[in-house]
């Protein structure tokens, strides 16, 4: 029996609850994804219409295209040519959470933050006073080292995202 259809009245915001979803279900288990199939009844069960998972679902495969866009890299350097890599510090790995660190990884792999941006932001999470750093200090630490309002924008979450543009 299929699920009546959810009470949201605005079909952005319909899309918008299944970009969430869908976000989620990557960052939960990233690699180990649900089949189309499985996916595509779960959002149904759940009320969602198939029109609106499809633009769902088109979104989130056009974001990495959105950001490219946005900021375009330099062109690639050939490995040989860029061996150095940048590995966290045995004082970095026991200061800093598990996810503070992977989305550190993750934002410097997207290139929404630079060499010079990343040591400056690690700097300032190894001085907090917290004994282990976790997102809301990541998000301070950006916020007050990153000066381009539109990149903060893509680096924080929605909530976190409200509060500092009503900060700022």
């Amino acid at each position: 029996m299929r699920a009546r259809a959810k009470a949201v009245q605005n079909p952005h915001d319909r899309i918008k609850e299944i970009v969430g979803i869908l976000l989620k279900r990557i960052v939960a288990t990233p690699g180990e994804q649900d089949s189309e199939g499985e996916l595509l009844k779960g959002l149904e069960e759940q009320g969602y219409r198939r029109a609106e998972i499809d633009a769902a679902i088109e979104l989130v495969f056009a974001v990495p295209v959105i950001i490219t866009a946005a900021y375009p890299r330099l062109p690639e350097v050939p490995p040989a040519q860029n061996s150095k890599v940048r590995v966290f510090a045995p004082d970095e790995e026991r200061k800093l959470s598990t996810a503070v660190r992977g989305r550190m990884l993750q934002y410097r792999a997207l290139g929404l933050i630079n060499e010079s941006e990343w040591e400056e932001i690690l700097i300032q999470l190894l001085f907090t006073e917290s004994r282990e750093v976790g997102l809301t200090d990541m998000h301070e630490a950006i916020n007050r080292v990153i000066n381009d309002k539109e990149r903060i924008m893509l680096l924080m979450p929605g909530p976190i995202r409200s509060i500092y543009s009503i900060m700022n």
